[in-house]
């Protein structure tokens, strides 16, 4: 057991840290061991063998290689004896858990006295060293707090402790099992990888095996599967070698045609449904046959080609819903009251207009007007059926005059004749007899007849 010593004047009058302390009383040269820590009274005086005045107490444990040479009437050794004795005492405490540094012994140790000694229970570090269950750490000094004031020793190493160890030096690599086959599969003398220059010059080296760049690669992706040789230009050019049909919508540049219909074409039927001048249409149901003189968006024109008589074909346009102008007395042309006409023909048509205006003193101003390039002669009247009202509409540039509606809807009749010197269109223009805030509408139903001579 270690013998740890303290010193002063006096009996002790603290509570013992531990058992077996010794307190050495230097003015009365009194030794004290402590026997509780429960108050100061775990202090109890030590005396020699024999000494029967201190019968029920403790006695001196004089167990030193030699003789006290002082105080020896009282069994009791000097403090500088003492001192000497108790240096190489060893008190074992316990074991030791270097993972959780259980008991605290390197980082706020406590309590820790000269010749403590544990054993490592759980491998971990105390301070900087690496410990392994078995190894023993002794106290040099009282309350150590260092790694140097502590003796570390260490029982024998398995392998895994060794190879852990060695491994744990600078520049002390594991060399594994996996590298080292790594290592014996090269060769010797083997240098570093090639260069992608380096590889393809010596690919191409071999015999058979020569370049296929990135201009070939392209041009044999531009070859059809299965595809053969070229025919010599002389047999390409000759049309005894070309044989076959080819439907018309395959052929660019030509106009759409639709001879499958079974209603006549009308003003949606244009250039948004593929529709140009000049495009057929055939109703298969009707037995008509038309042909598109203008293909303007929503506002197409298709005129009968079939003969009827012999001698004359017939158009009819109807207008297909309520057109409105307000606030404007300048003329525009009605969006589906046109007649297209080719240079040479000579029309005879009737228009009939359908129109009225929201108040007590409505009017509206009307003409027919040449459009899309057409010249020739025109002449042709009006009359205006809610009332006997008549007049003339002399040519295409003439101003019109005003003409008196009603609040109810009055049909105003266009007749006459044009023969046309250059294509264009025939064409309806209308605005507000005077300009105001109420709607001048020409309705749905309005239409043109014409017969062409």
């Amino acid at each position: 057991m270690a013998q740890h010593v303290f010193k002063g004047s006096g009996a002790p009058t603290s509570t013992p840290l531990k058992l077996g302390l010794h307190y050495i009383d230097e003015t009365n040269d009194i030794t004290y061991e402590s026997v509780h820590t429960t108050d100061s009274t775990g202090w109890q005086k030590q005396v020699n063998d024999g000494d029967p005045r201190l019968s029920d107490s403790r006695k001196c444990d004089n167990t030193f290689d030699d003789a006290p040479t002082s105080r020896t009437n009282l069994g009791v050794y000097s403090t500088s004896e003492v001192d000497d004795k108790v240096v190489s005492s060893v008190d074992y405490k316990g074991g030791y858990n270097a993972s959780t540094n259980t008991p605290d012994l390197d980082t706020s140790p406590s309590g820790v006295f000269k010749g403590d000694m544990y054993t490592v229970t759980v491998a971990g570090t105390f301070f900087a060293t690496a410990l392994e269950i078995g190894d023993v750490l002794i106290a040099e000094i009282d309350d150590a707090d260092a790694e140097a004031e502590w003796t570390v020793v260490q029982k024998d190493m398995d392998a895994a402790s060794i190879k852990t160890s060695y491994e744990s030096n600078a520049d002390t690599n594991e060399f594994s099992d996996a590298e080292q086959t790594k290592l014996a599969g090269v060769e010797s003398g083997a240098t570093a990888d090639q260069s992608n220059a380096e590889i393809k010059t010596a690919y191409e080296a071999n015999s058979d095996t020569n370049e296929f760049s990135d201009a070939e690669q392209t041009k044999l992706a531009g070859v059809a599967t299965a595809a053969t040789a070229n025919d010599t230009d002389s047999a390409l050019k000759a049309r005894a070698n070309h044989t076959g049909t080819q439907t018309a919508s395959t052929i660019s540049d030509l106009p759409k045609a639709k001879h499958d219909a079974t209603t006549a074409p009308t003003t949606t039927d244009d250039t948004g449904s593929g529709y140009s001048p000049g495009s057929p249409w055939t109703d298969v149901t009707n037995d008509k046959a038309y042909v598109c003189l203008d293909a303007t968006s929503s506002a197409a024109v298709w005129i009968e080609t079939t003969q009827s008589g012999g001698a004359s074909s017939l158009a009819i346009i109807c207008k297909t819903s309520d057109e409105t102008v307000v606030s404007s007395e300048t003329l525009q042309d009605d969006n589906d009251l046109k007649l297209a006409i080719l240079s040479g023909e000579t029309w005879q048509f009737e228009f009939m207009v359908l129109a009225s205006e929201d108040v007590s003193n409505p009017n509206i101003k009307i003409r027919l007007a040449a459009a899309g390039g057409l010249t020739g002669t025109i002449h042709y009247y009006y009359e205006k059926r809610a009332s006997s009202t008549n007049g003339i509409l002399a040519d295409f540039t003439s101003d019109t005059g005003v003409i008196t509606l009603t609040t109810a809807i009055s049909h105003i009749m266009i007749k006459g004749v044009v023969t046309a010197t250059a294509n264009g269109t025939l064409q309806l223009q209308w605005a507000q007899g005077t300009s105001d805030a109420d709607a001048t509408r020409v309705h749905t139903m309005s239409n043109i007849v014409a017969h062409k001579w």
